[in-house]
């Protein structure tokens, strides 16, 4: 079915993206544990293998206490602490003349050996905290998850349908054999006339609610296609909706030529909304109720 087809189609790449999440997870985490001088092997264990992005969570919060800064010169991570890159020697911070332990550069006493620190501080460039873009884009992908496992759930249930089954059955006839089997020539005459455009659909629908299940009915449709071929392929597939089934008609255009009736009858809860496609382009559909009954035996 095509509608399965399209629900299968949604899907894989909503898996294919909840099996990624956990692995992008991982990778992120070790490459930010190692830097900040982390066990990463443990905390990438941690983080993709926990459910619920516990394992995750928690590493979000614990990692504040292990800065991830760069060094403003040449751009190599650098501890907290240091108060001069180890790779470019350029000065991350002031330090106390007396003691050698980092100050600020308004401090006028030295909190550590309570010397005087001189009024003027060597000039510093302050490490920087580089933008943690792939952590934005990882929770974007984690949140998406749920968002998209739920649009699939609703379009699975579409696909599978409210419905509860049912029964369903098709056949073609020509316009006279159906007048001659069913004697509504009255009936078929109308919609034959009513058809003013080539390129949509027309069909009488009669309903008949089943007296001891009340939800249940039986439907039949006529359709009439001005543009269908006498030797046009027919298939059809009764369908779930998100609020009611669809009876979808596809016709595939075929040599020859003259005009046919597409006879649909389908049992089942509610009523099936009628969809019909010609050359896999949808078409629009005129439906007319009537109240007498359109099978032949």
């Amino acid at each position: 079915m095509k509608s399965a087809m399209l629900g299968i189609l949604f899907l894989l790449p909503v898996l294919a993206l909840l099996l990624a999440v956990p692995v992008l997870i991982g990778v992120y985490v070790y490459r930010d544990a190692s830097r900040r001088g982390m066990n990463a092997a443990l905390w990438t264990l941690a983080s993709a293998v926990v459910p619920m992005f516990a394992g995750f969570i928690l590493y979000l919060l614990i990692r504040g206490g292990h800065p991830d800064l760069r060094c403003p010169r040449c751009g190599s991570f650098v501890g907290e602490a240091y108060t001069v890159c180890p790779s470019c020697g350029a000065r991350l911070k002031c330090v106390c003349p007396a003691c050698g332990r980092p100050v600020e550069a308004d401090w006028a006493v030295c909190p550590y050996c309570a010397a005087a620190l001189p009024a003027e501080q060597p000039e510093v460039t302050p490490p920087e905290r580089p933008r943690d873009r792939a952590l934005w884009k990882i929770l974007a992908a984690a949140v998406a998850v749920p968002g998209l496992l739920a649009v699939a759930a609703v379009l699975m249930f579409s696909l599978s349908g409210p419905g509860g089954g049912g029964a369903s059955s098709m056949t073609s006839m020509t316009i006279q054999e159906y007048k001659d089997a069913s004697g509504l020539e009255g009936e078929i005459d109308s919609l034959i006339a009513g058809a003013e455009q080539f390129d949509k659909a027309y069909a009488l629908r009669y309903v008949e609610e089943d007296s001891a299940r009340p939800e249940y009915s039986f439907v039949q449709y006529v359709v009439y296609v001005p543009a269908m071929e006498e030797g046009a392929g027919l298939s059809f597939d009764r369908s779930g909706g998100l609020f009611r089934d669809v009876l979808t008609v596809e016709v595939q255009p075929g040599p020859g030529g003259g005009n046919r009736l597409i006879l649909l009858g389908s049992s089942g809860r509610g009523v099936p909304e009628l969809r019909v496609e010609y050359g896999w382009n949808r078409l629009d559909c005129q439906v007319t109720d009537v109240d007498v009954d359109l099978r032949v035996e």
